[in-house]
């Protein structure tokens, strides 16, 4: 069996560069040359944290519909270029350019068949995700399963297609929201799930959308690209929309940080009647204040992952709709992903999406 070089997670702080087998394939998978991957913040939750216990961990067992465990792959957000169909592939063939919706489906599973595998147990083996429960794409080759690659058009860069997968996280919380043309937002969080919330709500038609955030060069990002943008740390947020909104607020509110200072403060953003909606994954279960929901009747949701929002992904991406481009602040190689990847993007807020190249003749291309 032939070896490529892969970003393999052995341990909480013990993600390795490589050299990993490339399994062969069989029935309806592809081979898919990776040519860009991105850095999320479950990578980062994934090599800092014991996950162990979370829906979206590493599997530390053989996953039932893999039958991989740890050491595994890292690695949900990326792209590249079919180089190796199975017998019983359809619709894909080599050399088409894909952008991969990183999940597995148990087809006979009760949320399979309702059309809702975003709600499947991950644990129970229902679903699961690329680069967590089976290998994933920092590595110069993955094998997925046919319906998990979707071809992208000649005019898309596969290092935007990379980042199709976030992006299909926002619209779906976009989508599923009660946000509709004309309103006004804010989001809270300035990571790269934030700054994608942005472009989303501006393509969706937002009068006016909030960037709160404490890291002046993440807020300049959002200024750049269409948001009003308040440092909470030198300015009162509250204050700042209340004026700008007559009293009233903002009707829905997205909360992309993920630690209770930040809840805290999307709540009192949010009108009478409003819409808060919860994006990030919460290292530490916070509190939420039943008083103020109460009163002003806030209505507080949340969304995990996607289903079905890949091809109305990409034709926004394809279009220019929404451009991720300025988004992109970092491309790193293959080998350097753990020691300028995960081991500072914790701490380094300046960047927004980084992403990594394997060191293949696909790695970087577009």
């Amino acid at each position: 069996m032939s070896q490529m070089k892969a970003a393999v997670w052995h341990d909480v702080h013990d993600v390795r560069v490589e050299d990993f087998e490339i399994p062969p394939i069989v029935g309806s998978e592809v081979k898919i040359a990776v040519a860009w991957a991105g850095i999320c913040g479950s990578d980062l939750h994934a090599y800092h944290e014991d996950l162990s216990k979370s829906p979206l961990g590493v599997s530390l067992e053989k996953h039932a519909l893999s039958g991989r465990a740890a050491p595994l792959v890292l690695g949900h957000e990326f792209s590249g270029t079919v180089v190796e169909t199975g017998p019983d592939v359809t619709h894909l063939a080599v050399g088409d350019r894909v952008a991969i919706e990183p999940v597995l489906k148990d087809f006979a599973s009760p949320a399979v068949q309702r059309g809702q595998y975003n709600l499947g147990d991950f644990r129970a083996g229902e679903v699961g995700l690329y680069g967590f429960n089976a290998d994933g794409g920092f590595a110069e080759y993955v094998v997925v399963e046919e319906y998990a690659a979707h071809k992208i058009p000649d005019s898309l860069g596969l290092d935007e297609a990379a980042l199709a997968e976030p992006l299909a996280v926002v619209h779906r919380a976009v989508v599923a929201s009660t946000f509709r043309v004309g309103q006004t937002a804010a989001v809270v969080g300035a990571g790269p799930i934030g700054l994608l919330t942005v472009l989303m709500l501006k393509a969706a038609g937002a009068r006016e959308i909030y960037l709160i955030d404490i890291v002046p060069e993440r807020l300049a990002l959002g200024d750049e690209i269409g948001a009003l943008p308040i440092n909470s740390s030198a300015e009162n947020a509250y204050e700042i929309i209340q004026a700008a909104t007559n009293g009233r607020g903002v009707d829905v509110v997205f909360e992309a940080a993920g630690v209770q200072p930040t809840l805290d403060l999307a709540l009192t953003l949010s009108k009478k009647g409003g819409e808060l909606v919860i994006l990030s994954i919460f290292s530490t279960p916070p509190t939420v204040n039943t008083g103020l929901v109460m009163v002003h009747e806030i209505r507080i949701t949340s969304t995990i992952i996607y289903r079905d929002n890949f091809p109305e992904v990409l034709g926004l991406l394809a279009s220019r709709a929404i451009d991720v481009r300025p988004l992109i602040t970092s491309r790193i190689p293959l080998d350097d992903v753990v020691s300028t990847g995960l081991e500072v993007l914790s701490n380094d807020r300046s960047q927004a999406k980084v992403l990594v190249f394997p060191p293949s003749a696909h790695g970087g291309k577009n």
